[in-house]
């Protein structure tokens, strides 16, 4: 064995592709397309499979977790429970059992990534999350790799194929939302409680996790401005593509030595802009650094196989190296958008009136029962405080136009 550093992530080289013995917590939409996929590799077998009780009914499989991550015979543990607990308990202790673990689960990395990582340098074992982030895209380890060649300055893109999906269905099919979820949740891109995609949340934990990979840094979670598609309605869509626009939620972040900018927020694009082009659950994920092209990555962003795929990608690594996703030593910061600007799109009841939207309007539509608007541009920070305001009396929706260009 010999030990090199690569980018700042500690990474311990093996002469010989390792066979992995794993043990799979959770047999969900993603842990039966893992399974489904290890079928053909000899060298990443399942052993062992995690299922709440009453659904454990093959030989492989037990109502007892801790028999998979205590399990002397297990080496690596993927986990695809989802949520904090009890994921983050069984993780801890499968590291703390010498186990190299995958996961895809974005909230919890986002919670206690620094403690796995910690645990995993500790046991000499990897912590890797590349499907936490991108669905079925390489987005994290691509970054990884691109910092030998300079420091990455923004990040961003479609990171919710969910979401996505949703839209998508409302613009070709014509569908109302309510009936757009639906069927997210009958093909199994969205949960039973579809809050964490539609209010934005899988989003900016997806943020998170992308600029802490390219830039070392937590931003802290309250900092970040969050809009969700939630109050999208069926009237945004007709009235948007009628100006020639479509609406995609997307992330941006930015880091630089004196202020990190990040918000997630729905936002209005044009016919020519590569997000335009990303339909049903596919993502759309990029970063761009100093003096090179913005760099893009399209493909699935929701469902079993993709994710499956980059979970697959992550145990192949674990074949070959040992490794750490995180950096060596990161930083929380506080996200700043007060000078982060660009117009907006706002769509209210005709029954609002409010002075401070009416001083920031260039283009004002009033068709039936509602009215349209444009805004000249505003912060992020300040439009957010704005409509969070406006929300607590009357419903509404806005969005943001890309790269702050007008209608």
């Amino acid at each position: 064995m010999i030990e090199c550093f690569h980018y700042k992530y500690k990474c311990i080289q093996s002469e010989d592709m390792r066979t992995l013995t794993i043990g799979l917590l959770g047999y969900g939409t993603v842990g039966k397309s893992l399974d489904s996929l290890l079928q053909t590799h000899d060298a990443l077998t399942i052993a062992s499979i995690f299922r709440r009780k009453g659904k454990a009914v093959e030989p492989r499989m037990t109502d007892d977790p801790m028999k998979v991550v205590a399990n002397s015979a297990i080496d690596t543990v993927v986990e695809v429970l989802g949520g904090l607990h009890p994921a983050y308990e069984l993780v801890k202790s499968a590291l703390m059992n010498g186990k190299h673990v995958v996961t895809a689960n974005k909230a919890l990395v986002n919670a206690y990534g620094d403690e796995f990582k910690r645990l995993a340098e500790v046991h000499q074992v990897s912590f890797l999350f590349n499907a936490a982030c991108g669905g079925g895209l390489p987005y994290l380890s691509s970054m990884i790799d691109s910092r030998e060649e300079g420091s990455i300055t923004s990040v961003g893109g479609i990171l919710n194929g969910t979401t996505n999906f949703m839209i998508d269905q409302m613009e070709r099919k014509h569908l109302s939302f309510e009936e757009a979820l639906k069927q997210a949740q009958s093909l199994g891109y969205a949960e039973a409680d579809p809050s964490g995609d539609i209010d934005g949340i899988d989003t900016l934990n997806k943020l998170r996790l992308a600029l802490v990979v390219s830039s070392n840094r937590w931003v802290e979670v309250n900092s970040v401005q969050v809009e969700g598609i939630r109050s999208l309605q069926a009237d945004d869509i007709t009235f948007l593509q009628a100006n020639g626009l479509k609406v995609r939620l997307l992330c941006y972040g930015q880091m630089s030595e004196t202020r990190s900018i990040a918000f997630v927020e729905p936002t209005l694009v044009k016919a020519d802009e590569s997000e335009s082009a990303i339909l049903a659950n596919n993502n759309i994920a990029w970063f761009s650094q100093d003096g090179q092209p913005r760099q893009e990555l399209i493909g699935q962003g929701a469902g079993g196989l993709p994710t499956a795929g980059n979970i697959l990608r992550d145990l192949e690594h674990i074949q070959r190296s040992t490794s750490s996703m995180l950096p060596m030593d990161t930083i929380l910061v506080q996200a700043d958008n007060t000078q982060e600007v660009h117009p907006y799109y706002v769509r209210h009841a005709l029954s609002l009136r409010n002075s401070a939207l009416e001083s920031i309007t260039v283009e004002k539509y009033v068709l039936g029962e509602q009215v349209y608007r444009f805004t000249s541009p505003v912060s992020v920070h300040a439009m957010h405080q704005m409509m969070s305001t406006i929300r607590l009396h009357h419903p509404v929706f806005y969005a943001g136009l890309l790269s702050g260009r007008s209608v």
